[in-house]
C-alpha cells in the first residue's frame, strides 16, 4: 500500500487537577490554523477537579473535544486517548503547555515521510529564565535545532506527534510504568527499535511550559523519584539505555572512558542524602544570582540525584524525598 501523509490531527491530553492550565491549552487549540480533528482529554476518578465540565464548555464553543476517564497512570491515560481517537496523526501533549496558532500545522509538516516520531520544541516563559538559574538550566536542556535527528533518549514526551497506526503498532506507552518516570524513555527506545525515525518538528511546534513553578529542592526530588521508580525498569526492558551518557555516569560501574569515570566518581561522592540535600540547598540559595550560575554544578547535582535514586531502588530502600527541607 502506498503511504500518504497524515491529513488530520487528534490531540491527546492526559490531565490531572490542572483546570486553569488545561483551560488555557484548550483555548489555544481552538485558535489553530490547522483545526484539530478532535481533542481527547483523559482524566481519572482520582482527580479532585471537574475537568469534564471544562471540556464540555469548550465543546459547546465549537472545539471538537471529548472527555475520557482512565486509570490515573500517565501511560494508561495516553493509551486510552489514542485508542479513542480517529485521526491520522496523534499529537500528545501535557496539560500545562501553551501553543501558538501554527502549532498543529507544524506537527503535520514534520510528517512528510512515513514512520516518524516528531518531538516538538519546548521553552519556559522568558521571565522565568531571566530571574532564575534553575530555569536557565532547564532551558538549556531543551535547546536544539529543528529538523535534526533526535536520539531516542531525548524524545520529548510532553509535546510529540506520531501517526496513529504506528503508535498502535508498538502498543503505545508501556503501562508497566505505573509510578513516576521512565515511560517516556521506554517509548523512545521501543519506537526506535521498531524502525520509527525520531526528528524535531519545525520551530512553530514550540510549546511554552507553564508548569507549577519549581525550585532546586523539588527538582532534585523529581529526578531522584524518576530514577528510583523508572530507571531500573527502563534498563531491564531496554539494554541499549546503558549507552546513554547520563546513564553511564549514573549507574555504578557503567562509565568507560577516563573522563566519564572521573565524572562518575564526583557524582558518586555527591550521591548521599546529606550531601545532596546540602547541594540542593546551595543551588536554591544562589538561584536568583546570575553571577553564581554554573551549568556544570547543576548537571552534576542532577546526575547525583539520578544515581542515588537508582542505587536506593537496587538496595531495596523505601522511597522517600531526599532534598526538600
Amino acid at each position: 500500500m502506498t503511504w500518504e501523509p497524515p491529513r488530520n490531527v487528534s490531540v491527546v491530553i492526559a490531565t490531572h487537577d490542572r483546570l486553569a492550565e488545561l483551560d488555557a491549552l484548550l483555548h489555544d487549540l481552538a485558535q489553530q490554523t490547522e483545526s484539530p480533528h478532535e481533542v481527547i482529554v483523559v482524566d481519572s476518578d482520582a482527580a479532585t477537579t471537574d475537568s469534564r465540565a471544562l471540556v464540555n464548555s469548550h465543546a459547546r464553543r465549537g472545539l471538537h473535544a471529548e472527555h475520557v476517564l482512565s486509570e490515573n497512570v500517565v501511560a494508561t491515560k495516553r493509551n486510552a486517548g489514542a485508542l479513542r481517537s480517529t485521526g491520522d496523526l496523534l499529537v500528545i501533549l501535557d496539560d500545562d503547555l501553551r501553543v501558538g496558532s501554527g502549532f498543529l500545522a507544524a506537527h503535520l509538516a514534520a510528517h512528510d515521510q512515513p514512520r516518524v516520531v516528531a518531538s516538538g520544541h519546548v521553552s519556559f516563559p522568558r521571565t522565568w529564565a531571566q530571574t532564575s538559574n534553575y530555569y536557565r538550566f532547564k532551558s538549556t536542556r531543551h535547546a536544539r535545532s529543528e529538523g535534526e535527528e533526535v536520539p531516542p533518549h531525548r524524545f520529548v514526551s510532553m509535546n510529540n506527534s506520531v501517526e496513529r497506526a504506528d503508535y498502535l503498532a508498538i502498543e503505545g506507552y508501556d503501562e508497566d510504568y505505573r509510578m513516576y518516570g521512565g515511560e517516556d524513555l521506554d517509548f523512545g527506545f521501543r519506537s526506535a527499535r521498531a524502525g520509527l525515525k525520531h526528528r524535531l518538528a519545525p520551530v512553530e511546534s514550540m510549546a511554552e511550559h507553564h508548569e507549577v513553578k519549581m525550585n532546586w529542592q523539588q527538582y532534585v526530588d523529581k529526578v531522584h523519584k524518576a530514577a528510583f521508580f523508572g530507571l531500573p525498569l527502563v534498563l531491564s526492558k531496554n539494554p541499549e539505555a546503558r549507552q546513554v551518557p547520563t546513564v553511564r555516569v549514573s549507574v555504578p560501574g557503567a562509565a568507560r572512558a577516563p573522563r566519564e569515570k572521573a565524572l562518575a566518581a564526583v557524582v558518586g561522592a555527591l550521591a548521599h542524602r546529606p550531601v545532596l540535600r546540602f547541594a540542593a540547598a546551595v543551588l536554591a540559595w544562589s538561584d536568583s544570582h546570575p553571577a553564581l550560575n554554573s551549568t556544570l554544578a547543576q548537571t552534576v547535582v542532577s546526575l547525583a540525584a539520578n544515581r542515588l535514586g537508582f542505587v536506593e531502588q537496587l538496595r531495596g530502600r523505601a522511597y522517600a524525598p531526599v532534598a526538600r527541607p
